[in-house]
């Protein structure tokens, strides 16, 4: 079974060729990998200026008011988030104005976990990149490349 990363739309290069549609990942065809990670209080978030850790609070609990309910806080850049182009260029495309196949695209995992354990400031090199193709052969042009770093 191939699978798709649900980064905003990360598709392995085997399942954009195979998946037709949403029945391929229905019918099992397909995997959905969700790569979001759960909000709490001890997620880094943007440090400058007036931000603040995810907060809940809990408005109504089964047992008093017979539904729970619960009230959320939170920067938007915090957690997995995508950061459209106008949030640093004027004039550029909001969130609400990128079309989802721009968030799809074939790609490739490099495995750098090895040197995050022993630095976690590493950063994937051109020479990785180079150690990688020469293994598994060019990445072909239009792919987009993610490191995975941890386990």
């Amino acid at each position: 079974m191939g699978k798709i990363l649900c980064l905003l739309g990360l598709v392995s290069i085997s399942q954009l060729v195979r998946a037709q549609s949403l029945s391929d990942i229905a019918d099992g065809r397909v995997q959905i990998v969700d790569l979001c990670y759960p909000l709490n209080a001890k997620n880094a978030y943007w440090p400058v200026g007036d931000y603040h850790p995810f907060q809940f609070r809990t408005i109504a609990t089964l047992k008093q008011d017979g539904v729970f309910s619960g009230e959320y806080s939170t920067p938007e850049h915090l957690g997995t988030h995508l950061d459209a182009p106008n949030h640093f260029e004027a004039q550029k495309k909001s969130v609400d104005q990128i079309q989802l196949q721009d968030l799809v695209a074939p790609f490739v995992v490099i495995d750098i976990s090895t040197e995050a354990a022993h630095d976690s400031d590493t950063a994937l090199t051109v020479a990785q990149v180079h150690d990688w193709e020469k293994k598994n052969g060019e990445i072909p042009s239009a792919r987009r490349v993610s490191d995975y770093c941890s386990h």
